[in-house]
């Protein structure tokens, strides 16, 4: 199935490594099963999978995505405020460096929080707050 696909598009796949997700609407069931293949080795289907530092579920809430990046700004709060006193910046700079590490991961792929759910942006809205 995959092998037809990867010679039209002359692409490598490691089918190792490899794997896919059907994506489909919050309510409704997957009955259909499939079995991707890719040189006689068989390519797992996931429920979550990252590309290109984006986590997919398959059913596009984005939570895991969230978590991950909710994971990350709480390593950055705990670092400013670990820090924050042994800072010999002036206090508009500390302010700077916040605004910084939180918005260079915040923004990356901005376009995820447009479809996710009011709950799990709150957790996103909470770390900001800090």
């Amino acid at each position: 199935m995959v092998d037809g696909a990867t010679i039209m598009y002359n692409v490598l796949l490691n089918p190792h490594e490899a794997v896919f997700a059907l994506f489909r609407a919050k309510n409704k069931k997957q009955n259909i099963k499939t079995d991707a293949s890719y040189e006689g080795c068989k390519i797992n289907q996931a429920q979550e999978m990252k590309f290109l530092g984006v986590w997919f579920d398959e059913q596009l809430t984005w939570q895991m995505h969230i978590q991950m990046l909710a994971t990350k700004l709480r390593k950055v709060c705990g670092l400013i405020s670990r820090y924050r006193y042994k800072f010999s910046f002036k206090v508009k700079k500390i302010i700077q460096c916040i605004l910084f590490s939180f918005l260079s991961n915040v923004q990356y792929c901005s376009l995820v929080y447009t479809t996710a759910t009011s709950s799990h942006l709150k957790i996103i809205y909470n770390l900001q707050k800090r």
